[in-house]
């Protein structure tokens, strides 16, 4: 059984690989629409825009699953000891 300090850890490296996933595939879309928006060839026709759609669902599950990764995170994060204050007696 893992411990909570490396099982937080795992959860924070699955959130930063998701979210890059994510905003890599938001900026793949946004690609794809230019190329539909100034295509090189006619012969693209909706090839972009379908490319731009996949990419947009990729990004938008991959951000839910950095969501959930973080979420999880959250829940196991090591707590410190309780900070206690610390009073001066008067002299």
């Amino acid at each position: 059984m893992l411990n909570l300090a490396t099982e937080s850890m795992m959860n924070d490296a699955k959130y930063l690989t998701y979210l890059g996933l994510s905003l890599t595939a938001f900026m793949g879309s946004s690609l794809f629409l230019l190329v539909m928006i100034h295509p090189k060839s006619q012969s693209y026709s909706v090839l972009p825009m379908i490319y731009a759609f996949i990419c947009f669902a990729v990004g938008i599950a991959t951000n839910l699953l950095a969501k959930r990764a973080e979420s999880a995170s959250a829940g196991s994060r090591v707590e410190g000891p309780a900070r206690t204050e610390v009073r001066r007696l008067p002299q």
